[in-house]
């Protein structure tokens, strides 16, 4: 059981990449977990095309997906950056994402992680279209 506390280093902002953002309010260390977010299961089949919260949802695990979740707290809101400053993992034996630093965060840094490719980009791109 995931002993769960929000996290107290960050705030949600309006962001200049568009809507909200996730923005550090007191310095995050190299390798320090910004926020643990427990999961949901969309119950939704990877093997087959679905738009379902297409831009909001995480692949899980991360790099063999065998279902798509989202997460609780604030980990749908980190927007993209190419140079990222956060990433997530597993978290221990939990159904949970640990969004961690990979570099210090200053106060008043929007912290974003990497989405994907070109490829994700150009299906985000078209699905947006259609939805």
């Amino acid at each position: 059981m995931i002993d769960f506390a929000p996290p107290n280093k960050i705030l949600l902002h309006p962001s200049g990449k568009g809507g909200l953002g996730v923005f550090c309010k007191e310095k995050i260390l190299k390798d320090e977990i910004i926020e643990i977010c427990p999961l949901h299961d969309l119950k939704i089949d990877v093997k087959k095309e679905n738009i379902l919260l297409y831009n909001y949802r995480f692949n899980y695990p991360k790099n063999d997906p065998t279902t798509y979740v989202i997460t609780w707290g604030y980990g749908c809101l980190y927007n993209h950056s190419d140079t990222p400053n956060a990433d997530w993992k597993k978290y221990n034996n939990e159904f949970a994402y640990a969004f961690f630093a990979l570099k210090d965060i200053e106060p008043g840094e929007e912290i974003c992680i990497y989405y994907g490719n070109d490829n994700y980009w150009q299906k985000r791109s078209n699905i947006n279209k259609i939805s």
